[in-house]
């Protein structure tokens, strides 16, 4: 479950619970 979260950083959508990772959350966005 957490590889899931850090290859996207989109957790709250993947596995509730674990941290946002916002750097990432901001390169999807950009992309």
């Amino acid at each position: 479950m957490r590889k899931k979260c850090d290859n996207c950083g989109i957790c709250y959508k993947i596995c509730p619970g674990h941290e946002v990772n916002f750097k990432k959350l901001w390169w999807h966005i950009a992309r």
